[in-house]
């Protein structure tokens, strides 16, 4: 495979990385959350420091473009939205009302909101 197709790999799973880096680690400083995503990364990069100690240089270069593509990713997230108003506990499901219910009104709740 050659680096142009590594790269491009590597791209693909990086918006992934950054929201799931997000949905888990929300409260962390930004500083944190980049870091995780370079260290999720750099598996990749040691991974391929080892087995080709030759290419040195192009991968401390991939590694540096990996770290732009995160900013990237993340400075887009912001711009459109996708992070605001993210919280860490899930959303509780409102309670399904039904006119034939008990006194309170309340048949169940269910997360599909079904009965």
């Amino acid at each position: 495979m050659n680096w142009i197709k590594m790269l491009m790999s590597l791209f693909q799973v990086t918006p992934l990385i950054v929201a799931g880096i997000e949905k888990v680690h929300a409260d962390a400083s930004g500083a944190t959350k980049k870091q995780m995503a370079m260290d999720a990364l750099g598996l990749a990069t040691g991974v391929a420091s080892s087995v080709l100690p030759g290419q040195a240089p192009a991968i401390a270069a991939a590694s540096q473009l990996a770290s732009d593509v995160i900013d990237g990713v993340v400075a887009t997230f912001n711009a459109a939205g996708i992070f605001q108003g993210h919280t860490t506990s899930p959303p509780v499901p409102a309670p399904v009302v039904s006119a034939t219910a008990g006194p309170s009104g309340v048949t169940a709740i269910h997360p599909s909101g079904g009965n």
